[in-house]
C-alpha cells in the first residue's frame, strides 16, 4: 500500500512540475508572455489620453502619453486610430 501511494505521489509531482514549466514558458494570465519574454522582450505599452479645449461643436485637442509597462525599449513608427460613434465607424 505504501509503495502505491508513493508511486501516485511521484506521478502528481511530475505532472505539477511539467505543468508549471509549460505555463512559465508559454505564459498565462498570471505570467504574461512567460519566461520566453525575458530573452526576446516585447514592449507592453500603455496609452493615456487627455482632451483639451472642447468646443460646442464637439471638437477638441487630444494629447497622448505612451509609455512602456515592462521597461522594454520600443520605437514607435506609426500611430493609427479609428473613430467610432455609437459602434459605427466614422470614415476618414
Amino acid at each position: 500500500m505504501q509503495y502505491k501511494n508513493r508511486k501516485n505521489l511521484y506521478k502528481i509531482l511530475f505532472i505539477t512540475i511539467l505543468l508549471g514549466f509549460t505555463i512559465s514558458l508559454a505564459g498565462c494570465d498570471w505570467l504574461s508572455l512567460g519566461l520566453l519574454n525575458i530573452f526576446d522582450p516585447q514592449a507592453q505599452i500603455r496609452v493615456d489620453y487627455r482632451l483639451d479645449n472642447l468646443t460646442a461643436e464637439g471638437i477638441a485637442n487630444i494629447w497622448f502619453t505612451i509609455f512602456s509597462l515592462n521597461e522594454a525599449e520600443f520605437i514607435g513608427e506609426q500611430f493609427l486610430f479609428e473613430y467610432y460613434n455609437e459602434g459605427i465607424k466614422i470614415p476618414e
